[in-house]
């Protein structure tokens, strides 16, 4: 992938990454992180750390946090359609 990738979760925030995302893994978390950000109104942020916390997955900008069900997660989303890209293939195929 050149560039960058962005998709919304869904009624959550919109995510993107960049081709290179790098961190350190640790059980249960994700620290250090560069490549990846969340919109938040208008600005978007770094995300810095990642914490899994029982079936909720903690994101950190560094001065505040958002918690995301990892149900979420549960499908592996795809560029450009997130979450969503059946309706978003079947809308195509449909024109």
């Amino acid at each position: 992938m050149n560039g960058s990738c962005s998709f919304k979760l869904e009624n959550s925030y919109e995510l993107k990454y960049k081709s290179t995302i790098t961190g350190v893994i640790s059980k249960g978390r994700l620290k250090d992180l560069k490549g990846v950000s969340v919109k938040v109104l208008l600005l978007w942020l770094n995300i810095v750390e990642l914490v899994r916390d029982g079936d909720e997955l903690q994101f950190s900008v560094g001065v505040a946090s958002a918690d995301v069900p990892i149900e979420n997660f549960e499908e592996c989303p795809q560029c450009g359609c997130g979450l969503d890209c059946n309706k978003f293939n079947n809308f195509l195929s449909s024109s």
